[in-house]
């Protein structure tokens, strides 16, 4: 599972304590499946907001843990079908895990 703090300095005021995306695989192990959680919880304590894509099954139990903890929930799976339209081609985020800084279309 890879998590990544999101650059909420532009987003609305229910993103600014923060956000973090959750990726996993697509057969998550029991192990992943409570870093997950953990995780998720961990942030959502302190009122950051959650981004995932709910159709995968790491994404899924990230918008469960999320709304559970009452904290903002951004699906990625229609940010991803909205983006294929052509239309939002030109925004970005700033995406930092362990290897630094990237610029990457979110």
């Amino acid at each position: 599972m890879r998590v990544f703090i999101i650059d909420t300095t532009h987003m609305g005021p229910e993103l600014q304590r923060g956000l973090i995306g959750v990726v996993g695989s697509t057969s998550p192990t029991p192990e992943e499946k409570k870093e997950c959680v953990d995780t998720v919880s961990r942030y959502a304590v302190d009122g950051w907001a959650i981004a995932a894509d709910p159709d995968t099954p790491i994404g899924h139990l990230a918008a469960l843990t999320a709304e559970t903890a009452c904290v903002p929930f951004v699906n990625l799976g229609r940010i991803r079908a909205y983006r294929s339209h052509g239309v939002g081609s030109q925004a970005h985020n700033h995406l930092i895990d362990s290897g630094g800084v990237r610029d990457g279309i979110g």
